[in-house]
């Protein structure tokens, strides 16, 4: 069977299983969602798989999330001809054809996304014949036939850009019947079917280029031919190629035998019809699966049942007091998934899919008394006789027999004895001798087959044999026919009912014997296939009892102990075909229990469960867990090596050996929220599961999944947060380009598959940023910010509701160019001329050091070899003279003073030569070293002379870490000294003070003493402070001076460093 045409076969599949009305759950879509208008007349779907929608009021396209808007503007030539549309026709090459109520026919470009207008020119001849379009055909050829109101019927030629006509001719009778168009068909035998306001006309194939019409026209009651002459839609026979029917606007519907050359009249099945036969037909349509489907203006959707040969409605709208609503049904369609679109009259456009719908589900209506009472589900049971029962927490018990859509309600009236007994039901049980047990909030009951009464159980205070407590939760039968009872409350337990003697007999708590219930809130039960006995309870484990020897074993959960009970709470208990005893717990997932190795294995959230609470567990015939949650139902499939990695000494990772598929409320499901106790399996394999919201019944062999491999389209595209148009990119392949400065980018995309479209999930890659998927779930938006220059690939795969991906999904190159001095070519020029400059300067450097170097050694060896040598002999042969003579006591006061000044004046020159060689020496210095030295420098000649020196400098780390030049050492050294030597020489000072400080790149150095000052206005020919002035020019810097006679001197340096 087709896959993609499945869907709507399987609409009938639930109507076979169970008995229930023929309302099909459909998804609407109104202007709440961002549909243009309410009124759809006319649906498609284009090549690229976008469904398109044509209102009242502009052209909508849908791509499962957001609606685009198309409408006409008077000043874009480019834009749609007219708002009000009747018609869409999508062709092979991806263009759209839109038939408007005034502005003749436009053609949608997608890869433009703007339109080209066709309209009516009286004074062009190929032009269309009139501007209101109501009716739009694409043959097997692909010839595109228009029908217009009031003009005729047009094809479009060879060219594209002219129509050749077929006009109604007055008095001609193998013309056209009438010149108002309303629907176009071509049949399987090639010929053209054009529906009138006066009749029908048929355009054989072999008399197309003839232009010859053979009409069917409006005859008087009886005849072989319509009866009625306003056709508004044609359609073919799906199951009988060739024969034709006919919508009439009035006159119902009406089939044409193609042997018989007649026409037969089909009245729709429309119950208490004022005139049946006469309904308003607006849209016929056959699906893919040879359903075929009829839309009414008065009475809604209808199918042709072909086993009964009759019409069937199918109520689209809600429930009312009288029934289903009906509204105007406009248009019909199936998209390629197999989904059915229904367009309305001012209720906008329908969508089913039997794949939405999974489940049948039961719910109560309040506009019908047979629905279910209510809707919070506690208990389900189906009886040998496939009778269904229901317990409901508030509106009692109710019954469905065999082939019935209804319910029967059993409530509790206080004023008869033998009603139920409570209307909370917590569990419904059928003993194997046929008797029905219900187990109430208030109670005890046991249905009296056949007739409306029950024998009721409650407990008495006075009679000890009685119920152990009114709080019933579960309800049990052992091999040997006993009924077992799970109470909860202060007395509560587990209880065996004596039919013989119509007594229980007690099991409970002892709180001083561990050989005992674990617990009194007994809430599940349930007798394994080596007769234990399983008690869930309400916080405190579960309890293992062997009814023959009274024997307990407790499990409750250990922290310590990672293989006892994972929660205290236990819902639901069952075991597999395999002998597997399984748990469900509040809030600890699902318990596995290894009776080999007495011990709990755990499988939760983190292995891939869908919620960590699990009201109930089912096992179908394939041995799969299907489990009820806070989240929806998990069907677990185990696979076989998770047996294997159990059995191992060390419990492996489980999660690669479980395998699971969930659902959830997108699926069909009541809720995603379910009840505890409400599960069953019924005889054939149907499963039963009951929460919030009414229960769902479903076979786990026949749920239908979306096997539609859907096509993934980027819907919109930003660059730099500017809308870009890709579409002829992006069917292409070919590669989007842009410049360097254009190297953000940001994506919304789609899978259009319109099953469930917020569960289809999505992954992304740039090839050339990523290194794998970016798994996005259910998000449609990316973005890429800061891209260097070079080629990427973006490449985007998405999955429809059931997990089939898109594996090939869309893949879209992009370039983004380079600067042109990033190109290779100028890299290449650049590269070359900084080479060539660099080795220039290399050149020109290296020349430099090695005369300076050589300068340099050549100097430094000369003043220290011979003048510094030479200086240092002088000091020593005037220090022996002086010393001799003063011992002889020959000299005189002058030879001494001389003497003194040869030997202070050899050893200042020796002093200066060692200043220049430091200052011309090579190895680098720091500012803070060179402060150092002349901290020593002042304080030996402050020393000397009997001066009190004050130096203060930064500590290292505020001195920046840099090297001074040879040039900026020497001049910087050679002013300090050059102000210290000043003081000691001509200022009389007592005390010298030398301030450094540096900050914000800025070096200060302040020196001031108490010495007799000068007038520092006045010129001095001294050289100086001539001499300081020109090394701060040096070091482009500035000194100030200031002195008065009497106040000392104060000199200011400061430079940038």
């Amino acid at each position: 069977m087709n896959m993609r045409g499945a869907g709507i076969l399987a609409i009938l599949i639930p109507f076979l299983l169970f008995s229930q009305a023929r309302q099909l759950k459909f998804q609407q879509f109104t202007i709440d969602q961002g549909l243009s208008q309410s009124s759809v007349n006319a649906i498609a779907q284009d090549r690229q798989g976008y469904m398109w929608f044509g209102t009242q009021d502009g052209l909508n396209r849908f791509d499962g999330y957001t609606f685009k808007v198309y409408r006409h503007s008077p000043t874009d030539s480019t834009s749609i001809s007219a708002n009000y549309i009747w018609r869409i026709v999508a062709d092979p090459e991806g263009h759209l054809w839109i038939g408007t109520s005034s502005g003749g026919l436009s053609r949608y470009d997608p890869e433009a996304d703007c339109f080209v207008s066709y309209r009516h020119r009286s004074k062009d001849s190929t032009s269309l014949l009139a501007n209101n379009i109501p009716a739009l055909y694409l043959d097997s050829q692909n010839q595109l036939w228009v029908g217009s109101w009031a003009g005729g019927l047009s094809r479009l030629d060879s060219s594209g850009k002219g129509f050749i006509h077929y006009r109604h001719q007055t008095g001609d009778s193998a013309s056209l019947s009438d010149p108002n168009v309303s629907a176009i068909l071509e049949d399987s035998f090639g010929d053209l079917w054009v529906g009138t306001w006066n009749g029908l006309s048929r355009l054989r194939k072999e008399n197309r280029a003839e232009k010859r019409f053979t009409r069917y026209l409006q005859q008087p009651p009886g005849s072989k031919t319509p009866q009625v002459g306003q056709i508004w839609a044609i359609c073919e026979d799906p199951a009988s190629p060739g024969d034709i029917w006919v919508g009439s606007y009035g006159g119902g519907m009406w089939k044409f035998d193609r042997k018989g050359e007649q026409f037969s009249h089909y009245p729709l099945d429309v119950p208490g019809a004022a005139n049946p036969g006469e309904e308003l037909i607006v849209t016929l349509f056959a699906d893919r699966d040879r359903n075929f489907w009829v839309g009414t203006g008065n009475h809604g959707l209808f199918r042709w049942d072909s086993l009964r040969q009759r019409f069937t409605d199918y109520p689209i709208g809600s429930e009312t007091p009288a029934g289903p609503e009906n509204f105007e049904i406009l248009s019909i369609f199936q998209d390629r998934a197999g989904g059915l679109w229904i367009g309305s009259g001012g209720k906008g456009v329908f969508h089913y899919t039997p794949f939405r719908e999974k489940f049948l589900h039961y719910y109560r209506n309040p506009h019908r008394a047979s629905s279910l009472s209510d809707n919070s589900i506690w208990a389900i049971c189906e009886d040998r006789e496939g009778g269904l029962w229901i317990g409901t927490k508030s509106r009692g018990l109710n019954y469905q027999a065999p082939g019935s859509e209804g319910f029967v309600h059993y409530r509790r009236h206080p004023e008869k004895r033998n009603s139920l007994v409570d209307d909370n039901v917590h569990a419904i049980l059928e003993k194997r001798n046929g008797e029905i047990w219900i187990a109430t909030l208030g109670g005890l009951s046991r249905h009296e087959k056949g007739t409306d009464s029950f024998v009721n159980y409650r407990y008495d205070p006075e009679n000890p044999a009685s119920l152990s407590s009114n709080d019933v939760r579960a309800l049990c039968e052992d091999k040997e026919g006993n009924l077992w009872v799970a109470t909860a409350g202060p007395q509560g337990g587990v209880d065996r009912f004596d039919a013989a003697t119509n007594r229980f007999v007690h099991y409970r708590n002892d709180p001083e014997n561990p050989n005992s219930l674990g617990g009194r809130w007994i809430w599940a039960l349930y007798q394994d296939r080596e007769d234990y006995l399983w008690a869930g309870s309400w916080g405190r484990g579960v309890t293992r009892f062997d009814p023959r020897g009274e024997r307990y074993f407790r499990y409750a959960n250990d922290p310590a102990n990672p293989f006892s009970i994972s929660n205290n709470t236990v819902w639901c208990i069952t075991e597999d075909s395999r002998g597997n005893l399984w748990l469900g717990t509040w809030g600890g997932g699902l318990n596995l229990y290894d009776r080999e190795r007495d011990r709990f294995i755990h499988i939760t959230e983190s292995q891939g469960l869908s919620n960590n609470v699990v009201y109930g567990i089912l096992t179908d015939s394939a041995g799969r867990l299907w489990i009820s949650t806070n989240k929806g139902i998990s069907m677990l499939e185990i696979k076989e090596d998770f047996w294997e990695k159990l059995s191992a000494p060390e419990v492996a990772d489980l999660a690669g050996s479980l395998s699971f598929r969930h659902f959830d409320i997108g699926d069909g499901l009541q809720s995603n929220e379910f009840n505890q106790g409400a599960f069953s399996r019924g005889k054939n394999g149907i499963l039963y599961f009951g929460g919030v919201n009414g229960f769902n019944a479903f076979y786990p062999d026949q749920l239908s999944f979306n096997r539609f491999i859907p096509p993934v389209v980027i819907t919109s595209f930003k660059v730099m947060e500017k809308p870009l148009s890709i579409s002829r990119e992006a069917r292409k392949g070919k590669p989007l380009i842009f410049s360097y400065a254009q190297n953000d980018f940001s994506a919304d995309y789609a899978a259009l598959d319109f099953t469930v479209p917020e569960k289809n999930r999505y992954s992304y890659m740039l090839e050339g940023v990523d290194r794998g998927w970016i798994h996005a779930g259910n998000r449609r938006y990316l973005s890429y910010t800061h891209l260097d220059p070079g080629k990427y690939l973006l490449r985007i795969k998405g999955s429809n509701n059931d997990g089939i991906w898109n594996e090939e999904g869309l893949a879209l190159p992009i370039i983004i160019t380079p600067p042109f001095w990033a190109t290779w070519w100028f890299r290449g020029a650049v590269i070359a001329f900084l080479a060539a400059l660099v080795y220039a300067a290399y050149r020109y450097r290296l020349n430099k050091m090695l005369e300076m170097e050589r300068l340099r050694t050549r100097l430094a060896a000369d003043l220290h070899d011979e003048i510094a040598g030479n200086l240092s002999s002088i000091a020593m042969f005037g220090k022996i003279i002086q010393t001799e003579m003063a011992s002889e006591k020959q000299h005189t006061l002058a030879i001494l003073q001389l003497l003194n000044r040869v030997i202070h004046l050899s050893q200042e020159s020796v002093g200066s030569i060692r200043d220049i060689i430091w200052a011309i020496d090579p190895a680098p210095e720091t500012l803070y070293n060179l402060f150092l030295r002349v901290h020593d420098m002042a304080a030996n000649a402050c020393h000397a002379r009997g001066i009190t020196l004050n130096f203060f400098h930064p500590p290292r780390e505020e001195f920046p870490a840099i090297n001074l030049s040879p040039e900026q050492r020497k001049n910087l050294w050679l002013l300090m000294k050059e102000a210290i030597q000043n003081v000691l020489k001509h200022a009389r000072a007592s005390e010298l003070d030398v301030r450094v400080s540096y900050a914000e790149k800025l070096l200060k150095v302040y020196i001031s003493d108490n010495g007799q000052g000068f007038e520092s206005t006045q010129s001095h020919a001294g050289k100086g402070l001539h001499t300081m002035r020109s090394r701060a020019e040096h070091l482009r810097g500035s000194i100030e001076i200031n002195s008065r006679p009497g106040e000392g001197t104060a000199i200011l340096f400061q430079m940038k460093i």
